[in-house]
């Protein structure tokens, strides 16, 4: 039976997500999370942890900078149409990583240090070929943990 259309023609029936588009899509953002972990490591930082998982949500990177805990959403895009990789990062999911980092900082044990939220942004159509456009916003809430 086809599905329901209404006076302009469109369909009213949900739209159909493909199994297969959400495993695209999930390889697409481990492949981006591995670019951006090698990416930071090249500026200096440490990897701590991948995909760390609190109660409120995730966070894709767990690092170590000196002294300094520095946690990473990481966003990808395969091009800057409808805002890009930046358009993508929305208040919601930085409060998210918020209460999961500070989660994650309750559990940790030891010297209190210093602690931010960053962003890395990657636009490219393909993440394999290594000529993407990397933007690195240090701090991008106002946490004080």
């Amino acid at each position: 039976m086809p599905p329901l259309s209404t006076s302009s023609g469109r369909s009213s029936a949900p739209p159909v997500v493909d199994s297969g588009d959400k495993a695209a899509a999930a390889n697409r953002g481990r492949a981006a999370e591995k670019l951006a972990a090698r990416w930071l490591e090249q500026q200096g930082l440490v990897l701590v942890e991948c995909n760390y998982q609190g109660p409120q949500g995730e966070i894709d990177l767990v690092m170590r900078e000196a002294q300094c805990w520095v946690f990473v959403e990481v966003r990808y895009r395969a091009s800057s149409r409808f805002g890009g990789a930046a358009g993508s990062l929305s208040r919601a999911k930085l409060d998210r990583v918020a209460a999961t980092a500070l989660h994650y900082l309750q559990r940790q044990r030891g010297q209190p240090l210093a602690a931010r939220i960053d962003a890395l942004l990657i636009e490219g159509p393909a993440l394999e070929q290594g000529n993407n456009q990397i933007q690195w916003l240090k701090g991008v809430t106002q946490n004080h943990f």
